[in-house]
Order: C-alpha cells, then structure tokens, then sequence
C-alpha cells in the first residue's frame, strides 16, 4: 500500500499529459474498435445477445454480479466510452490488449474495489510510478493485467505492461499512424461501434483460396460500423490492394450472397439477406445491411420458431415422419 500511495501523489502532480479516447491508443496497433457504452446498452439486439450468453456462461453473470456489488458499480451507467485496441502478434503466440475506458470511473474508487475483489481471493494490487504516472498491477491466480490513468476520468488497462506505459505516455499515437488514420476514417465513428483493423496477408490468403484465383490479394484492412438502436444498420469493408482485387471480391460476394439468399429462404431469413447491399468505392468493397425495428423483430421470430433439430438439418433434407 505504501506504494500505492507514492504512485497516487506523483500522478496528482500533473507532471504527465492527459490521455483520453484515440489519444490514448499507442501506434502499432493493428486493430482498434469503439463501443459507446450507454447507446449500446439500451438496444434490444444488444440485450438479447448479453442474456444469451449469459445463459450460456452463467458464470460470467456471477463475476460481473460480484463485481459490481463489491465495488458498487452499475456497469453500464458509469461508463461512457470503450476503445479496445491490440497489437501484433508475437512469435510465441502472445499479443498485447489494451482497454481504454471513459466515464464515472475514480481512481481511488477502482483500486480499492480492485484490492476488495481480487484481495479477496489471494490476489494483490500493486504499484509504482513511472513517466509521471502510476501503473498498476492486478495478480489474480495465473492473470496479471496492468492499468493506469490517462485521465481522471480515463482508465487504460492491458495485459502487457510497456504497452499501457506506451498508451499513457506522450509518443507517437495510432493517429499518428497514416494508414491506420486512414482506416479508422473510413468506419462511422458516429455509430455505437465501429472497427478498423490491418489484415494479416497469412489470414488473406484464406480469401484467395476461397475465390479459386480470381482474388489476387486478400485485403490489406478492414473496417466496419453498427448501429443497433434502432433496427439495425451494419457495414463491412474490405480495403483491397488493387482495383481489380477490389472487382473480383465485389463480383465473388454478390454470387456469394445469391446462395446464400437460397438458404436462408429455409429459415425465414430471405428479407435480411435480400437487404444485403454490396457496393465498391476506389479499391474498397462494402456490405451493407439495413432492418427497421419490425424486420428485426421478425428476424427473431424466425430463429426462434425453427425447432434446434430442423436448424442442424440440410436445407435439402426432408424431416423425419412422426
């Protein structure tokens, strides 16, 4: 505790710069994605999706439960933004995360509901100071995750120590990045969440196989948006390296999706399908999706109505006699 202390004096010295949002996302990060929070929260596709899993993962419902009370915490009323971002991939198969979070979030508050729920189960919360700031380290069994304040009202938390110091500190940021501005322009940053990401060319050759040749390349990015609170309205791009790629993909995902409309007709899933817009714009290939609220509700109503042994069915096979 005593060097919680000497790190939460020297963060109050304003000696660093505040961080927050994109600003506190280092360069050399390959992907990134934007959640904000409260919109997400109320959107009943959203829901649906969080009490699914929940149903599933029972125990995750326990820990954020346990959470939440040891620390008073409504989850989704006191934050506002998420950014999570990640870096590349080592040759040992480890990749660094970082979580930049925004909202009703004090510092003192979280660690001493970190020390309460982690403390409770033979874990510890450490710290020192480095670059003006204090860095956190939270041991709970084989997991130890790193955070710091960017802000006081910004947490950045990762599994990897340099990159939250690098997320906190004042070099080069992911906007700083040309290509990767770039992408993150070409995303709806006004939606709910939004993504962009460079593509690793191993994951793209997966693309070139798929397409028997007739793609090149795969592509060099993605990026996307989704707003789910009114309906839904989604997007999909793919950044290609040539025109022609950016062509065959656009003519590959059209023929893609005419098969696809075929089976979902089975299902009660053709009005989504069928409302799939595939577009290309300079080198880039966009999907689209666009649902009232009502087409969502009947998009539901067809899943759930499909009985679970008609769904592991063959769109072709014929059921069972009674």
């Amino acid at each position: 505790m005593a060097a919680l202390g000497c790190g939460r004096k020297a963060q109050s010295d304003g000696a660093a710069r505040a961080v927050t949002g994109l600003a506190a996302v280092p360069s050399g990060v390959v992907a990134v994605v934007g959640f904000d929070v409260k919109r997400l929260a109320s959107a009943p596709l959203v829901q649906r999706a969080a009490q699914q899993l929940l149903a599933r993962r029972p125990e995750l419902g326990e820990r954020l439960t346990k959470l939440e009370a040891d620390c008073q915490l409504d989850l989704t009323s006191k934050l506002d933004r998420v950014i999570l971002a990640s870096g590349p991939r080592a040759a040992s198969g480890e990749q660094p995360v970082l979580l930049v979070a925004s909202g009703q979030i004090a510092e003192a508050s979280l660690t001493a509901c970190l020390e309460k729920s982690v403390g409770a189960g033979g874990g510890s919360v450490t710290g020192d100071t480095e670059q003006g700031r204090t860095i956190y380290q939270v041991k709970d069994g084989r997991r130890t995750v790193f955070y710091g304040f960017g802000k006081e009202d910004t947490v950045v938390l990762g599994n990897d120590r340099a990159w939250v110091v690098k997320a906190l500190g004042e070099g080069p940021k992911i906007q700083d990045d040309a290509e990767m501005k770039a992408f993150i322009g070409m995303s709806d940053q006004a939606s709910p969440a939004w993504l962009a990401a460079r593509v690793d060319a191993k994951v793209g050759q997966g693309l070139v196989r798929v397409s028997s040749g007739a793609i090149k390349a795969g592509p060099t990015a993605i990026f996307g948006a989704l707003d789910p609170t009114d309906g839904v309205r989604a997007e999909l791009g793919a950044v290609m390296s040539s025109e022609d790629d950016a062509k065959a993909l656009e003519s590959f995902a059209k023929s893609e999706t005419g098969i696809l409309a075929l089976a979902a007709q089975w299902k009660g899933l053709g009005r989504a399908v069928a409302r799939t817009e595939i577009t290309r714009d300079r080198g880039s290939v966009k999907l689209r999706l666009a649902l009232t609220a009502d087409e969502v509700k009947e998009l539901f109503s067809a899943i759930d109505s499909v009985p679970a042994e008609t769904q592991d069915a063959h769109p072709g096979s014929v059921p069972p006699s009674p």
